[in-house]
This record gives C-alpha cells, sequence and structure tokens, in this order.
C-alpha cells in the first residue's frame, strides 16, 4: 500500500465490511430448524427459494439493462437525426 496510496480506501473499506458482515448461509439452517421448525425437506424448499429469487432478480436485471439500453439508443440516434 506505500508503493499505491491509491488502494489504501479500497482495501480498508473491504477489511471493514468483511468484518462486519455475516454470512447468511451460517444462521439459516439453525434459523429453520429453532425458529421455523422446518424439516429437512421444508430446509431445501427454503433453500431453492432463495435460489430461485436470485436467478428471477438476474432476469429482472437483465431485462431492465435491455430496455435502458434500447432508450439509450433511441436517444442517441434522436440526437443524430437533429443535427443533420
Amino acid at each position: 500500500m506505500r508503493a499505491n496510496p491509491h488502494l489504501a480506501a479500497p482495501l480498508s473499506m473491504m477489511a471493514i465490511v468483511g468484518t462486519l458482515t455475516y454470512e447468511f448461509e451460517v444462521p439459516v439452517p439453525v434459523f429453520a430448524e429453532q425458529l421455523l421448525t422446518a424439516s429437512a425437506s421444508e430446509y431445501a424448499a427454503l433453500t431453492a427459494t432463495f435460489g430461485f429469487g436470485s436467478v428471477a432478480c438476474v432476469i429482472a436485471a437483465g431485462v431492465g439493462a435491455l430496455i435502458l439500453r434500447q432508450e439509450w439508443v433511441r436517444h442517441r440516434r434522436r440526437g443524430r437525426s437533429a443535427q443533420e
């Protein structure tokens, strides 16, 4: 870090975030067993729902990015036609 002081801020932020965050995969089995009194199959459904939610969010983000890209292209085309 002394050779490149620009790395101090990102590395410090990573150290703080990494220290203060807690992986949710660790307490989920305990949460499912003790608080929800869920069986193994119900826990499997819970983790499958996490996966489904992740895939749904990625698809939504992709669709949103495509829509924004189309709007950007339309805006650029309007700008070029106005200049000509």
